[in-house]
């Protein structure tokens, strides 16, 4: 803190002085936060989320869906949190879209890399997640299909067919796409 003395003006035969206390203000951080730039070390949770999740589909992509893992959990459980709970905005209502679009994706590596590492039920659980974050996207019942498929519950990879199915028939007009129709079809031969 600074000191800063005030000399009063009023029409005192005697002066008198005021002491009060300013912050003593860096104007490095004033001009980045007029940039809309951290100050150096600080940690912004939705960058780091980002660079995790980017990470995580970089392993997935070179084969190593182990490596995803412990990337795809930090940037899910930091995605998962809500923005600014109580404000309203474009810009606002644009970061919430992409955050929900990087959970999306992060859901669909959990999913995928435990169902590989043989924990379907876990599996399962991250694609429900997936599912009830966006039902209009197929992936994450394709996903749900192919972990109840591994943990040997064909009849539940039907259920969860079914239920894809009523949803884009209803909201398109359509069919699933063929790639859910060839996990369905895996699924009844079983």
């Amino acid at each position: 803190m600074e000191w800063f003395a005030q000399r009063s003006h009023q029409q005192d035969p005697k002066p008198s002085f005021r002491l009060w206390a300013r912050p003593k203000v860096d104007i490095d951080i004033l001009v980045r936060l007029l940039r809309n730039q951290p100050a150096p070390g600080s940690w912004v949770d939705l960058e780091d989320a980002t660079r995790r999740l980017d990470r995580a589909e970089g392993a997935v992509r070179h084969g190593k869906p182990l490596g995803a893992l412990p990337e795809a959990t930090v940037a899910s459980s930091i995605l998962r949190r809500p923005f600014l709970r109580g404000s309203e905005g474009d810009w606002i209502d644009g970061v919430r879209l992409r955050k929900d679009v990087a959970l999306y994706w992060c859901y669909e590596v959990l999913a995928q890399g435990w169902c590989d590492q043989g924990q379907h039920r876990l599996a399962g659980a991250i694609a429900e997640r997936a599912i009830i974050l966006d039902p209009l996207r197929e992936t994450g019942y394709r996903l749900l299909m192919e972990a109840e498929l591994a943990h040997g519950d064909s009849i539940a990879a039907l259920h969860v067919f079914d239920r894809c199915e009523r949803i884009v028939m209803a909201e398109f007009g359509a069919s699933p796409s063929q790639r859910t129709i060839e996990v369905a079809e895996r699924a009844r031969r079983l």
